[in-house]
């Protein structure tokens, strides 16, 4: 079952137009054009914490592993070893070509092969990190090393921040790992084994209790893709604080669409202002964005009455830092869609 979950409703197609009407002002590009990335990132980590969207097929939580365990029990020499873990991600990608999958189905590497910039283990580590499947507290290669600089008398080891480890948390693999299938690098699939797919639910169950990942993961029913959180069949029974936390996440989803166009238009007009080369007709088409999203009836409906200090406290405390103007006493506590920002300021 496939399903997607979206978070702003935000065009691609013209962030890519607009940051070409940016590079026009200044070299430097720029990723999080509005600073509205920590917050987005807070919501996502909250309530899908360990994944992100360029992860989407969960065996390689296992996939990535299994692999490391065969270099440790080959005992690949310490300079061996980046090499062998980019060459079975590679062989990992052409078994699961014979397996009948695809880059269109996710695969990663089938192009670059070993020559891989960002690899399977490192898109997936925040995932093998946040559940705990991976357990010692530093990267494969620090533990390595940490297991050599106790040597054989059973001496202390250090983690990478240099604290003590406990000697039973030297096995950096949770132990509970299903098996890895034999053929693995031979001919194998994204599908998951009944074992492997009640391992990865235990593990998100275990640690991530309460976030919509975990409820997700937890319910019964099968569903189609459900285009944003908010819009999920069985929101009404969901717990009251989640249910909260959602409203503002689609509230901040709307803002931020709103914000974007308005940074598109200023930025259209600023270049026109200039005879700047910008397409015909631009700040035309992004004052009729603006409209549309202004009038649009769901969208005013959603904003009306938003606390931001409710918004903050939803949002803080959840692993990024987040600075904002407002302060009791500052200005208003409330977004009125009737007193957005005045632009001739």
């Amino acid at each position: 079952m496939a399903s997607a979950f979206g978070w702003l409703d935000h065009s691609e197609a013209q962030r890519r137009q607009m940051l070409e009407v940016v590079d026009l002002f200044r070299d430097k590009g720029t990723l999080d054009e509005l600073g509205f990335g920590s917050i987005r990132d807070a919501f996502s980590d909250h309530l899908f914490p360990g994944t992100s969207t360029i992860q989407t097929r969960a065996r390689y939580l296992l996939f990535v592993p299994w692999l490391s365990l065969r270099i440790e029990r080959d005992r690949v020499p310490d300079a061996r070893v980046d090499r062998r873990a980019r060459d079975d991600q590679a062989a990992l990608a052409l078994a699961l070509q014979r397996g009948g999958e695809g880059e269109a189905q996710g695969v990663i590497g089938i192009q670059a092969g070993a020559a891989l910039q960002r690899t399977p283990a490192d898109i997936y580590w925040t995932g093998l990190k946040r559940f705990r499947i991976w357990r010692f507290p530093g990267s494969v290669a620090q533990r390595y090393a940490a297991v050599r600089k106790a040597g054989p008398s059973g001496g202390p080891i250090r983690s990478d921040d240099d604290e003590l480890v406990e000697r039973t948390a030297v096995p950096g693999w949770d132990g509970g790992l299903p098996k890895e299938p034999p053929d693995l690098l031979e001919s194998t699939t994204f599908s998951l084994r009944a074992e492997d797919a009640e391992y990865l639910r235990e593990r998100i169950l275990t640690e991530a209790p309460g976030s919509l990942l975990a409820l997700c993961i937890d319910s019964t029913r099968r569903l189609g893709p459900v285009d944003y959180p908010w819009l999920h069949p069985d929101l009404a029974g969901f717990p009251a604080q989640l249910q909260a936390e959602l409203r503002h996440a689609h509230r901040f989803s709307v803002a931020t669409y709103g914000a974007s166009l308005l940074y598109n238009l200023m930025l259209a007009e600023k270049a026109e202002a200039a005879n700047m080369p910008v397409g015909a007709g631009l700040p035309d088409q992004r004052r009729s964005q603006m409209r549309e999203w202004a009038n649009e009836t769901a969208a005013t409906r959603a904003l009306s009455g938003w606390r931001m200090t409710e918004l903050w406290s939803t949002v803080s405390g959840k692993g990024h830092t987040i600075s904002h103007q407002w302060s009791p006493g500052a200005g208003p506590d409330q977004w009125s869609p009737g007193a957005g920002p005045d632009r001739r300021g």
